[in-house]
């Protein structure tokens, strides 16, 4: 009987040990190099898309399921930049911040008339703490575009505005058309004096 006992253990240890973590809780991501033991962001080069992405660890209580949010598109960093596909890197950073990830601002429709700038963003690469400069956002003019036969608006105008970078220059867009449910990138602009 003991010799039964001690299969029926075993196959189960077994069993167990083969089902997918039932917590969300993650363990520190990135390139391992921190040493220190606090959690860092992870970058990773989407093969479909071609985009680099930012994630961050997720945690949530014990006995509950996790949504986290999606990963960030950033500039790709060195290590992941292809010389012979990727347009020119931006090289703007915050002071004392120079190997900072850089993630492109976005303009979304916001209501008939306006849209919503964020600003571009810079967070911590992998390796060290996680931590981002503040979001900042701007209200601009926009038009809704054409809409579908179900009546669901799928494109939007965004007039020419001014936005000003992390160094304090200010870039002048022009006009841009974008289609709705899909990342409308900030337009670099050209410089011009600040308003």
């Amino acid at each position: 009987m003991k010799k039964s006992r001690r299969a029926l253990a075993a196959s189960f240890v077994v069993t167990v040990a083969a089902l997918p973590s039932a917590g969300c809780k993650k363990t520190s991501v990135g390139d391992g190099t921190s040493g220190s033991g606090t959690e860092t962001a992870n970058v990773y080069r989407d093969s479909y898309s071609g985009a680099c992405h930012y994630t961050t660890p997720e945690h949530c209580p014990k006995n509950a399921t996790c949504n986290p949010p999606p990963p960030r598109e950033v500039d790709c960093p060195p290590n992941l930049r292809d010389a012979a596909v990727d347009p020119p890197a931006i090289t703007r950073r915050p002071p004392g911040k120079e190997d900072w990830l850089r993630m492109q601002g976005s303009i979304w429709s916001a209501d008939a008339t306006s849209c919503m700038v964020n600003h571009e963003t810079f967070c911590a690469p992998p390796g060290k703490p996680i931590s981002c400069t503040q979001n900042e956002t701007q209200k601009v003019p926009c038009t809704k575009g054409t809409a579908d036969a179900g009546q669901f608006v799928t494109s939007f105008q965004v007039a020419s505005f001014v936005w000003k970078d992390v160094t304090g220059k200010c870039h002048k867009t022009e006009p841009a058309d974008c289609i709705s449910n899909k990342r409308c990138e900030i337009p670099e602009g050209e410089i011009v004096p600040c308003p």
